[in-house]
């Protein structure tokens, strides 16, 4: 039972983690597209 707990507390940690990671990405990436779309607004 002690082993099911740990594994469980690792994979939400890891989670946790990698759920970071994705939103940096995403941020980056929305802050990219909002200055593109800024940038051809500004064309026209």
């Amino acid at each position: 039972m002690e082993f099911f707990v740990k594994s469980l507390q690792l994979f939400r940690e890891f989670c946790l983690l990698f759920g970071i990671f994705y939103l940096k990405k995403f941020i980056i990436r929305f802050f990219y597209f909002l200055e593109l779309i800024c940038k051809v607004f500004l064309l026209f």
